[in-house]
């Protein structure tokens, strides 16, 4: 057990979680493509890493050493970023290579604890090969139209392949991992950190196994120290601290998560297990509203942008934001509500993402996709709200 003295932070040495700056890649226009990393820096003087009453701040300390460790974490989510880096390339190359890649390693850490993890596993597995496939097409390099593979041009200095019925499949890699890959181990690890003794410090270690599992969940929400002086908010994290942040219904969003992170941590090294319980549920509420929230965000911006498309060309942004709706669609499964309950299962997310890529003009189907009938956009979000009690 820690004594006051052991705690005691110095608060000269915090770090603003919400101070970050951008020095690398940025998506435009938001739409949250999650490679970039961000430098950490000192709050300007008189500011603290605190906002609205939430105390953020992740350290903790035994016998004046740090007792914070995310153990497998760190290096599962640079594995990640180093893979959706190659399969979200402007050129893809090498994606046989970044395929066994994922097979040897990222594919075990899959689904953890999910009760429908060799489902998920295949369903990723099936996406990885098609993009494959799709970039060994003889017009993969051309511009993509209708029934068609090709790439579109989302920005001036970034394209993307889609598959014939319009789908980047590497966004929907990307965003069906955030779940997969995060989420369902952030919950793995909570509830392993629920079932860990928190008498004895650990072998070889400076903190209890119920503290230590905790710092794992901790770990795989991307927040993670990748050397000295940098900090890369990887997928889930970069939502949580930038593309979430001032959005309807996800106020304070960049807080609230590291704050209920930090409040249960404290409350393992208090000894206070009813607590440690209560910010289990207030970390999966924040999680689900989010993932559903930015679900739908981006199926409405898809909307958006069809409503302003004069003629049967699309905006190339389209195909970019849709592709992030439809990820999003397959992470959902992965997340729970307070009381630890899943919300939809795996072949509902499927048949959400069926219905909207459906028949031989998928997601090029400017009609049925801005319509009201199955397979539009007003269907499957009235399906979404539905599920999530929206």
């Amino acid at each position: 057990m820690m004594n006051d003295t052991e705690t005691k932070i110095d608060l000269t040495m915090k770090k603003s979680i919400i101070g970050l700056v951008l020095i690398v890649s940025v998506c435009v226009n938001g739409t949250g493509c999650s490679k970039q990393e961000i430098r950490r820096e000192d709050p300007p003087a008189g500011q603290t890493p605190s906002s609205e009453g939430y105390e953020t701040d992740y350290r903790f300390f035994r016998n004046g050493l740090s007792s914070v460790d995310i153990g497998e974490a760190r290096k599962v989510l640079l594995d990640f970023r180093n893979f959706n880096n190659g399969i979200n390339a402007k050129v893809l190359t090498n994606l046989e290579g970044k395929r066994q890649d994922y097979r040897n390693g990222l594919a075990s850490h899959i689904g953890v604890g999910f009760k429908e993890q060799e489902k998920a596993r295949n369903i990723l597995e099936t996406f990885l090969d098609e993009l494959t496939e799709a970039s060994k097409n003889p017009s993969a390099g051309a511009f993509a139209r209708e029934g068609k593979i090709g790439i579109v041009q989302v920005s001036h200095d970034e394209q993307r392949l889609v598959n014939e019925k319009g789908v980047e499949l590497g966004q929907v890699i990307q965003k069906m991992m955030i779940g997969a890959l995060q989420v369902a181990n952030i919950e793995h690890f909570l509830m392993k950190s629920l079932e860990a003794d928190n008498q004895a410090v650990m072998e070889g270690g400076n903190s209890t196994a119920m503290e230590h599992y905790w710092d794992i969940a901790w770990g795989y929400l991307g927040s993670i120290n990748a050397d000295p002086d940098r900090i890369s908010p990887l997928f889930l994290a970069n939502y949580i601290e930038k593309e979430a942040v001032g959005m309807k219904g996800l106020e304070n969003i960049n807080v609230a998560v590291y704050h209920a992170f930090q409040v249960g941590r404290k409350a393992i090294v208090g000894n206070r297990t009813d607590e440690v319980r209560k910010q289990v549920g207030e970390i999966r509420g924040l999680l689900s509203k989010m993932l559903v929230l930015r679900t739908m965000f981006y199926l409405n911006e898809s909307s958006k942008i069809l409503r302003q498309k004069s003629g049967n060309e699309l905006n190339e942004q389209y195909f970019h934001h849709m592709g992030e709706a439809l990820g999003f669609i397959l992470a959902l499964p992965f997340v729970k509500n307070a009381n630890g309950d899943y919300f939809i299962t795996m072949d509902q997310a499927k048949e959400l993402y069926d219905a909207l890529t459906q028949g031989e003009k998928g997601i090029w189907d400017k009609e049925r996709i801005e319509g009201n009938q199955a397979g539009s956009i007003i269907e499957v979000n009235k399906k979404i709200k539905a599920y999530y009690h929206i």
